[in-house]
């Protein structure tokens, strides 16, 4: 089991590197987060969210922020991708919103990188950093991992990107 004090190390500061990182950290871990990736540019359009996700966003404390930086449609449709007809429309106003308690969302993926990232450097109190650095793997039996300077016995990769 592991223990709050053990430094735990997320390779990767995407969507997944930012929430997983985010959720450990409010839960009293110290993390360190490292990107290669000199920055974060537009990758990727609109995300859309259903309301199932809020469950999560209240865990990591930004649902605010998401709600902030969001945009609820109208409705959903389900378009025919030959001759571009609505086979189905579903409306997100007020009956939805009544049924699950929370909104259909559409966020822009930058935005949503942006706070979870924001959220991050927010829980710096627990040891959270986003730095740059390459991936070198030591060679310790142990599988340890010294990235530029950091040494850490648990590892989580999430390092899946478009150059992954």
């Amino acid at each position: 089991m592991t223990r709050k004090s053990e430094p735990i190390l997320v390779v990767g500061g995407g969507l997944g590197g930012a929430a997983v990182s985010l959720a450990l950290a409010r839960k009293g871990f110290r993390v360190t987060l490292i990107e290669q990736a000199p920055e974060f540019g537009v990758i990727g359009y609109g995300i859309q969210l259903g309301p199932n996700v809020f469950s999560m966003f209240d865990r990591l404390g930004v649902s605010d922020a998401v709600l902030a930086q969001s945009i609820v449609p109208k409705a959903v449709l389900m378009i025919d991708s030959v001759d571009a007809g609505v086979i189905a429309r579903i409306p997100t106003g007020a009956s939805f919103a009544a049924r699950f308690k929370r909104p259909y969302i559409v966020i822009h993926r930058v935005d949503l990188h942006r706070i979870l990232l924001d959220a991050c450097v927010q829980q710096h109190n627990h040891g959270q950093y986003l730095v740059r650095a390459s991936l070198q793997p030591s060679q310790h039996r142990e599988a340890v991992f010294a990235i530029g300077g950091f040494t850490e016995d648990i590892v989580i990769e999430h390092d899946f990107g478009i150059r992954a």
